[in-house]
This record gives structure tokens, C-alpha cells and sequence, in this order.
């Protein structure tokens, strides 16, 4: 039987955000926190399969989460990986379902 190609999909997509972004530190204090701003990279997106997306903040935590390397290809009905090719986009994916879940919850009709 002819495998079902529209199942297989990248395990993850990786965007890098450019430019800088503003992280800030607290720190316990006696009286409370001191709070530090500091600029850093922007770090990067990670999509999946699902639609889901999260934000990583440094190259150490890529690795660390294992997605320095091509992603492989996996079956999204059995799990079992089947390559290591890029098909799809899933940041497309992740933007279009959280553009559907919005206007689910509109409640309202457009013509």
C-alpha cells in the first residue's frame, strides 16, 4: 500500500528572529527584588506538527532540546521517522490555526 504523504511532516521548523529583544532579571533582595533589564538575541521560534509553537531563548537550549540537527520526517499516524527531507512549512501551519482558533472565538459572521 502507497504511504499517505499528507501524514508525513517535519518533526519541527526553526525560525531565527532577528534583531534584539529586552529580557528582565530579578533578584531577590532583603526588601524585595532588583530588577536588571538586559538586551540579548532575539532566539529563536520552534513550530511543530500540531500547530504549536514556542519561543527558545539561547543556542545552548537548542541543543539542549536536541534541534541543532535536520529534522527528521515522521509519519504523524505511527510515529516512525521515514526521513530527514523538508516538506512542509509549520510555521504556516501554526499561523494558520491560531488564525482559525481567533475567529472561532469572535462569535460573530462575516460575510
Amino acid at each position: 500500500m502507497a504511504e499517505d504523504k499528507s501524514r508525513i511532516k517535519p518533526r519541527f521548523q526553526l525560525e531565527k528572529l532577528k534583531g534584539k529583544h529586552k529580557r528582565v532579571i530579578l533578584k531577590p533582595t532583603d526588601t524585595g527584588f532588583e530588577e536588571t533589564v538586559v538586551e540579548e538575541p532575539a532566539g529563536w521560534m520552534v513550530y511543530l506538527p500540531s500547530g504549536i509553537s514556542y519561543y527558545v531563548r539561547t543556542e545552548d537550549e537548542l541543543e539542549r532540546l536536541g534541534l541543532t540537527d535536520a529534522p527528521d520526517l515522521v509519519d504523524m499516524e505511527t510515529g516512525d521517522v521515514v526521513g530527514t527531507t523538508q516538506v512542509q512549512d509549520l510555521k504556516a501551519i501554526a499561523e494558520q490555526k491560531s488564525a482559525r482558533n481567533q475567529r472561532r472565538g469572535s462569535g460573530s459572521l462575516t460575510a
